[in-house]
């Protein structure tokens, strides 16, 4: 699976969600440094995706990186207000990780 993800990403560097299963994948697998390269080049691609900050917010929380994560906690804040204001309605609740 991990070489598919892979080979996802070589032909489309360009889709934040081949880098996002690859990420995945590459976490599953014990690589977190090449799992969150591939987070941030999601993230890069898509920055107004809330949902992908959150996620990477959880990522950097269960590293035991709390200032990082909470950069991007904040930025998913952010995103969603923004995105609230622009449609006109109320933000959208960011969704608290259940406990561990």
């Amino acid at each position: 699976m991990l070489a598919c993800f892979t080979r996802a990403v070589e032909l489309n560097p360009k889709i934040a969600g081949f880098h996002f299963d690859l990420a995945m994948a590459l976490g599953g697998a014990g690589d977190v440094a090449k799992a969150e390269v591939h987070l941030i080049a999601a993230h890069n691609i898509e920055p107004g995706n809330p949902a992908l900050a959150e996620t990477i917010a959880a990522f950097y929380k269960d590293m035991g990186l709390p200032d990082k994560s909470r950069q991007f906690e904040d930025l998913a804040r952010e995103i969603r207000a923004d995105q609230a204001q622009k449609s006109g309605s109320p933000p959208a609740p960011t969704p608290t990780p259940a406990p561990k």
